[in-house]
């Protein structure tokens, strides 16, 4: 396993994403603060009433903030297929490696699924997400597929 150890002096933490207003609020916020190389399934803006419709329906298995002691910086979560996203503030991307150091600890993929969902954890990105790229590649995570849009 690859050494995921970040120099940071401010632990990160993970809090449940619940369906209380203030969590709508606070991820509406991470959303449109998003930058267009953090993008990979929502091209168009939505309202806050679609967000909040998504938020009480979300299809991921696990859900979190990413936190700072009362800062919000981020989200994480785990989906049934086994895959991992994460986004974060542009100013905190150096914390990849330590978010994924606490999902890798804290959770175990599902089991393999022949052609549903392989049976370790992968994480897509976006073309344009250099920064995250660089980091999978230095943590030696192997590139296994590139994705097209149809």
């Amino acid at each position: 396993m690859p050494n995921l150890k970040s120099k940071t002096l401010e632990p990160i933490e993970l809090e449940a994403i619940g369906k209380s207003s203030h969590h709508k609020e606070v991820l509406f916020g991470l959303y449109n603060r998003r930058s267009k190389d953090s993008v990979i399934s929502s091209f168009r803006q939505i309202d806050y009433k679609e967000h909040c419709f998504f938020v009480e329906n979300h299809p991921y298995r696990e859900w979190f903030f990413v936190r700072v002691q009362e800062e919000y910086i981020g989200t994480v979560y785990l989906s049934n297929d086994n895959s991992v996203g994460v986004f974060l503030e542009k100013n905190q991307n150096n914390r990849l490696a330590e978010i994924l150091n606490i999902v890798l600890s804290k959770f175990k993929p599902l089991p393999s699924i022949p052609s549903v969902r392989p049976g370790s954890f992968v994480m897509n990105i976006s073309p344009e997400n250099e920064k995250f790229e660089i980091i999978l590649r230095d943590l030696y995570f192997p590139l296994i597929q590139k994705t097209y849009l149809m």
